[in-house]
């Protein structure tokens, strides 16, 4: 019993410790986007969602969204993971905007992701490209968050199955401001 006891109290303090010790390499954008989730959860604001798959064209201005689904593209980005690291090269613009471009070696979906955060809010603009036997997609996505709420959001792309055509795509929310 005392074997087990002890084995459990190494176990845990291990864990905690990789926890507390994992360093970010590039900006912890899945912190913003999870804090975004469950402020917008929270407080259930009005947006303006438009819709356009080919010419078809929605317009929806409601409370009820998931968030979590309708931000889980931008958690997908996060280049914060394991398999990612020293896959991007990083430069900063004169305007302090963060540039993560993948280097040409790696062969990664998230392609580039520009990152720019002040006293304001942050921008952020992303370009994703999925290319396997099955189909072939790319999407250029942005958000924009002020005074630590979410302004806006686009989602841009296309996939192409290995048979048909290509379909293209857009969503885009609003804040509907009181």
């Amino acid at each position: 019993m005392r074997i087990l006891l002890l084995f459990t109290l190494l176990l845990t303090a291990c864990t905690q410790d990789e926890k507390t010790s994992k360093k970010l390499l590039y900006f912890d954008l899945l912190s913003v986007i999870n804090k975004q989730i469950g402020l917008l959860n929270q407080e259930k604001p009005m947006f303006i969602k438009s819709y356009a798959i080919g010419v078809q064209k929605e317009i929806v201005q409601t409370t009820e969204i998931d968030w979590s689904k309708e931000l889980a593209l931008f958690q997908e980005v996060d280049i914060n993971k394991q398999s990612y690291k020293n896959s991007y090269m990083v430069t900063q613009s004169d305007n302090g905007e963060l540039i993560y471009s993948l280097k040409k070696e790696e062969e990664l979906p998230v392609k580039w992701l520009k990152i720019k955060s002040n006293a304001k809010g942050i921008e952020l603009e992303a370009n994703v490209l999925v290319d396997n036997y099955l189909y072939t997609s790319g999407k250029e996505i942005s958000l924009n968050i002020e005074g630590n709420k979410l302004q806006n959001y686009a989602i841009k792309g296309w996939q192409k199955l290995f048979i048909g055509n290509k379909k293209m795509y857009e969503i885009q929310g609003k804040l509907v401001q009181k």
